[in-house]
């Protein structure tokens, strides 16, 4: 109960992001436009002495430096996907990057290359600062939508304590994003992505391990099933350990096998449950049920022909149900046309008694009739 009550009050808690979000996309908005303020005075500014060009000998390296920090800026903006979310700046921005680094391969160093990176640095941050609302509500959209599937197919109820883990994950995101630490909250948003969608389809696999487990197929494939729980094992454990993508592929690898170990399972139960149905359908011929209670047994024949139906569709389930009914049903026009037969027998017996009773007194009245004679 501890836990359940933990895993609700992190899910409420989760529930608010969309709020905490609109909220913090308000907070990073920029701010209504005011009407412009009248012109101030103008104010004479005394002369300011010109700062003198970088020494020759210092310019190569103020120059890599400069351009080391445009490099920078790029990055920072490709990483939040300003490209996707502002394409005329950033192509504008890029023409200007790419002129300027082959303006300076091979060429002398130039102050006025340093001013020009300078510039380039400057609407890359720009391009990034823009790009982060966007960026977050995007990963925000794909969270809620990662997190909505994985409850849907049960790891709310399954899994509670793995969902429990990508949702603090998932407010350790907010919490950086918050902060304005944006590379930390860019991480944590897609670990706390990845892991609900590792989630949904272990939730998923979790399901067909229950139904394998129900309908008792560990005797027609035990040592892949072995395997497939050797491999849900691992998958856990990487998934504990925050290894998204080894959990991926290794939950990818058990789901696959307990989907296969269920439908070869199901087939073979089908098929047993054919062969017992068919015993059934014989013995009932066997006692002429089909001709003692012919309504009933071409009920039963027609159940077990959907089944045969559904076995040569494939459908194993529904063969599975089909077959166990008609089993039932045989089994009932078995024992209804052998009690007609019993009533049948003892009506027999007992005309035939009643026969033996009234030859018997006939008998007996010849008998006193003859003494009379006499």
């Amino acid at each position: 109960m501890r836990l359940l009550k933990k895993a609700q009050s992190k899910i409420v808690l989760l529930t608010g992001i969309a709020l905490i979000f609109s909220l913090a996309a308000c907070k990073s908005a920029p701010p209504a436009e005011t009407p412009p303020a009248p012109p101030p005075e103008a104010v004479v500014e005394p002369e300011k002495t010109p700062t003198p060009d970088p020494v020759p000998d210092a310019l190569p390296g103020i120059l890599a430096d400069a351009s080391n920090r445009a490099q920078q800026a790029r990055q920072r903006a490709l990483d939040f996907d300003a490209p996707n979310y502002f394409p005329p700046e950033w192509d504008e921005t890029e023409a200007a990057y790419e002129t300027l680094n082959q303006e300076v391969d091979g060429a002398k160093p130039d102050a006025s290359f340093v001013e020009r990176y300078e510039a380039i640095t400057t609407a890359y941050d720009e391009l990034f600062n823009k790009s982060i609302l966007p960026y977050a509500l995007d990963r925000e959209e794909e969270i809620t939508d990662a997190r909505t599937s994985a409850i849907a197919a049960g790891a709310d109820d399954l899994l509670v304590d793995l969902l429990i883990q990508a949702d603090e994950k998932a407010l350790d995101a907010l919490a950086f994003y918050e902060e304005e630490d944006y590379y930390p909250a860019k991480d944590d948003a897609l670990l706390a992505r990845d892991l609900y969608k590792v989630l949904k389809t272990g939730a998923e696999a979790y399901e067909t391990r229950l139904e394998i487990e129900e309908r008792n197929l560990y005797q027609y494939d035990p040592d892949n099933l072995d395997r497939a729980d050797d491999t849900g094992d691992k998958a856990l454990a990487a998934y504990q350990k925050e290894n998204v993508e080894e959990a991926g592929y290794l939950i990818e690898e058990t789901a696959a096998l307990y989907t296969q170990i269920l439908k070869n399972g199901m087939k073979a139960l089908a098929a047993d449950q054919k062969q017992l149905a068919a015993e059934e359908r014989q013995a009932a011929l066997e006692v002429k049920a089909n001709v003692a209670v012919r309504q009933d047994f071409a009920a039963a024949d027609g159940i077990y022909n959907r089944a045969e139906q559904s076995f040569r569709s494939e459908n194993f389930d529904l063969a599975v149900d089909f077959y166990e009914d008609a089993r039932v049903s045989f089994i009932k026009t078995r024992q209804d046309a052998l009690q007609k037969r019993q009533l049948a027998e003892d009506a027999i017996k007992n005309a035939e008694s009643k026969i033996s009773e009234s030859d018997e007194v006939a008998k007996n009245a010849e008998l006193t009739l003859e003494g009379g004679a006499e």
